[in-house]
Parts: structure tokens; C-alpha cells; sequence
């Protein structure tokens, strides 16, 4: 099947193209066994899980199933499986123990593993691994990264005393909140404004997802560490039994020091404020590829160009309309012409709404109406992301601000990728920089994983 004609709005996949064809065709890189060998870590974002919901729908792709087809076109894939609502901190810490976990036989401790890996493999720097990360993802990977800096040992004993971020080959990051977003100002709107109200439902939430066995779960929360977990001795507790006993505890979680969680993680203070993950992690290694990738789905509004099937339209809603020709002649003494009415009547909305900030972006018609929602109350929210004006930071992808996902705030951030910088990263600069493959202004959140995409478009890119 042939690849549909890609959107010229959609600059970073032509760009991803573009630098695909270029860098393949370089000696270094004609020896695509060796590259296929790396293994392919895929990384969730908040909310994520690990099996298929219902058995059929993946993270990765929906429906379809992109790390099937990854591992079908030669790659070894693995997917872990990291808290969905969980901190950064926590996931980072998943991550690194699911990863040096694998058994020598090539299975994984719960990870889940498509192909095969050498026997006794190890992770190392001799055995690298490329990340590709969706959303939180993307966050949770730079605070792995300094994780395994060598300067955390004192109080993560697990971790190296000395600096193997040369295990990591690269990191790929998809609409990830680099800067934060404002959803979760949005979220935090329509969530409950009595703390104790609020406390009540998310317990609630969580003695519910969390009261199956871990393996019988729906949708597993990962966080039996808490202790949130059902006690069944001497005898299994009830429901209410449970939420009574873990009210306390879960209120903790959600507050004590601003919170453990992958809501606050996300937000604008969770990544900028004094504990935020830029105080945290620094600058990128130079040992790692970065590259970043940023997607819109939302319009601004109103729409100033107006087309004559709009003015007709509008004009056939009124009895008076057959005053005015649709060619713009008036056939009324004085009245104004068809078409600068309505240009005056659009005009003065513009003006209006703007100062108001009322709906400045529009979620695109075939956005997911889920994310409709929260890209409504992106558009119109007066939070800025760091380094950034309240207008730049409105454009949405229903999740994640647009301007949020190029890089950090501190960057260095660049667009032009080197093609010499494959061999050596580090001596030809590339190392330690996030290249910015631009923007995708068609697709929304869950259109950067393949969840509920046009169907002839996905299978396009996997066949």
C-alpha cells in the first residue's frame, strides 16, 4: 500500500523522512543489523498501562499494535510497565530495575518483551538501548538520566556511584510537557474544590482499581507500595473496610509534599517550581541522541476568512435576507452589502472574544471528543509556560501544551540535526542537544501513538 500524501503543515514527520533517508544512506549506518539489534524501549505517558485494555486495545497503537509490527520488521521491542498515575521519580525507578532485571535467558522481570534478546544480555554500555517516550514519558526519561549520573547513590542505593548515562543510545520524546502543561490547571477546575470532598473521590478511585489481586486488575494503578493493596487475612476486607483503612494514606500521597504523583509531576510548578524536575535533572548527557517532536490539533478562533457558503449561511437564518443579492448588491436604499455586514459582525466577535480570551483555540472537528474537553480549556487558559506568552502557550494537542514540547526550558534546543554526528555524537556535538524534528498540526495526543487513528493512514506506515 502506498504512503498517503503527508500534510505540509505536518513539518516534523517530513522532516523525520527527510533525515531518515539522509542519515540511511551514510557507511556508517548501511549495516542496519546491528542498529535493529539495539533494543527499542517504549515508554507511556500519565495514565498509560502495559497489556491491551479489554485484550485488544494497546498503548502503542490502538487497535493495531506498533510494537508487534516493529518487532515483525526485525527490532527487539520492549515495553515497560511503569505506574500510570505515578511520580517520575517512581517511574524512573521502575524502569531502571525492569531493564537490568532481564533474565540471561532473554525474558523479562515484567516488562514485556517482542523478539528476542541475546543470551545473557545485560544492560550496559555495551548493550545500549534507544527510548522512544509519549508524554509524561518523555519526563520520566531525564529524571532517569540523572538517576544514572553516579551523584544519587547516598540516597537511591540501587542506582550507580558512577555515571552510566552511556547506557542510554537515545531518547525520543512525543508530546512530551518538556515545560508542563495546563491541563492540569484545566483538571483541576473541574475536580472537586472542598479538599475533603476532593480526598474522598480520589480514594475512592484508588481502593477501587487497586482491590483485585495485582495479576486480576483492570487497570493496575501500580501502587501496592503505598500499601495500597486489599488486605485478605485473616479475612478479605470489604470495600468500605479497605477505603476507611487507606483514606489517611491516599491523602498523603496526593498532598504531603505537594504530592507523589504524576499530576503534579506534570504541571507547570511540578517541572519549573523549587522541587521541580529542571531544578532536578539538569542539562541532557552528552553521551545521548535527544530528539523531540511537537504536535497541535487546535485552531485559533474565530476564523477571520470568511467563504460565501459562511455568509449565505448565515443570512438564510434571518426572513429578511432576500433584502440583500448574493452577489453583494443592495437592494435596499442605504443597507450595507451582504458581505461587508457580515466581514463588520465577525470583525467585532474577534475583537470581543480575544480580549476576553474566550475560546482563542479550537480543538480541530476530528480531535477525540475526550480530548475535546480539555483542549476547550487549554485554549482559553491565562497560565503561561515558562519563557512563553499566554497566547504562544494556548495552541494544544488536547493534552499537552504545543510550545511545552520542543525541549526543557533550559534547552539547548536546535532544529538542524548533523548527519557527521552518527559515529561520534559527543566529539561532533550532537550529544547533549535536543534536535527538534518541529511540528505536527494535525494530530492530537493520542494521534502520536496510533490510538484511534485513521486506519488506511496506520497501516500505510506499518505494511
Amino acid at each position: 500500500m502506498a504512503v498517503p500524501l503527508i500534510s505540509l503543515g505536518n513539518d516534523g514527520i517530513l522532516k523525520l523522512e527527510s533525515w531518515v533517508a539522509r542519515i540511511s544512506n551514510l557507511p556508517a549506518v548501511r549495516n542496519r543489523q546491528q542498529d535493529m539489534t539495539t533494543p527499542i524501549v517504549l515508554v507511556s505517558g500519565f495514565s498509560g498501562w502495559g497489556e491491551p485494555l479489554f485484550g485488544t486495545i494497546n498503548y502503542w497503537g490502538g487497535f493495531g499494535d506498533l510494537p508487534t509490527a516493529l518487532s515483525n520488521a526485525g527490532y527487539t521491542v520492549i515495553v515497560v510497565k511503569i505506574g500510570p498515575l505515578s511520580s517520575n521519580r517512581e517511574r524512573a525507578c521502575e524502569i531502571y530495575a525492569q531493564l537490568r532485571n532481564i533474565q540471561n535467558n532473554g525474558r523479562t522481570w515484567q516488562a514485556i518483551l517482542f523478539g528476542n534478546l541475546p543470551k545473557n544480555w545485560t544492560w550496559s554500555a555495551a548493550n545500549r538501548v534507544n527510548f522512544i517516550c509519549h508524554s509524561q514519558g518523555g519526563t520520566t526519561l531525564r529524571y532517569l538520566v540523572e538517576l544514572m549520573s553516579g551523584t544519587h547513590n547516598a540516597i537511591h542505593p540501587n542506582f550507580p556511584v558512577i555515571n552510566c548515562q552511556n547506557w542510554i543510545k537515545s531518547v525520543v520524546t512525543l508530546g512530551t510537557p518538556h515545560k508542563g502543561t495546563t491541563v492540569t490547571d484545566v483538571v483541576q477546575g473541574l475536580l472537586p474544590q472542598n479538599p475533603i470532598h476532593l480526598i474522598n473521590l480520589i480514594a475512592r478511585l484508588v481502593v477501587s482499581a487497586s482491590f483485585k489481586s495485582p495479576g486480576s486488575r483492570f487497570y493496575n494503578l501500580q501502587l501496592d507500595h503505598w500499601g495500597f493493596s486489599r488486605r485478605l487475612v485473616p479475612n478479605p476486607e470489604s470495600f468500605q473496610t479497605m477505603y476507611t483503612r487507606l483514606l489517611n494514606d491516599v491523602q498523603n500521597w496526593w498532598l504531603w509534599d505537594w504530592g507523589h504523583h504524576g499530576f503534579h509531576d506534570n504541571s507547570i510548578p511540578g517541572i519549573s517550581g523549587i522541587n521541580g524536575l529542571d531544578a532536578f535533572a539538569g542539562g541532557p548527557s552528552r553521551d545521548i541522541y535527544y530528539f523531540t517532536m511537537s504536535f497541535s490539533a487546535t485552531d485559533a478562533f474565530p476564523n477571520r476568512t470568511l467563504f460565501a457558503k459562511d455568509i449565505n449561511s448565515f443570512f438564510a437564518l434571518f426572513p429578511l435576507s432576500q433584502l440583500w443579492d448574493p452577489w453583494g448588491v443592495s437592494l435596499v436604499p442605504f443597507a450595507p452589502k451582504f458581505q461587508d455586514f457580515a466581514r463588520w459582525f465577525t470583525g467585532v466577535a474577534n475583537r470581543h472574544l480575544q480580549q476576553m480570551n474566550y475560546f482563542s483555540q479550537l480543538p480541530q472537528p476530528d480531535m477525540l471528543p475526550f480530548l475535546s474537553l480539555f483542549a476547550y480549556g487549554m485554549g482559553g487558559c491565562l497560565n503561561a509556560l515558562p519563557g512563553r506568552t499566554v497566547e504562544q502557550s494556548q495552541p494544544n494537542d488536547g493534552i499537552v501544551n504545543t510550545e511545552s514540547m520542543d525541549g526543557p526550558s533550559a534547552g539547548p534546543v536546535q532544529g538542524h540535526f548533523p548527519s557527521n554526528a552518527v559515529t561520534n555524537q559527543a566529539a561532533n556535538g550532537a550529544g547533549g542537544v535536543y534536535w527538534h524534528l518541529g511540528k505536527n498540526v494535525t494530530m492530537d495526543h493520542a494521534d502520536e501513538i496510533g490510538v484511534f487513528t485513521d486506519s488506511n493512514t496506520l497501516l500505510s506506515y506499518l505494511l
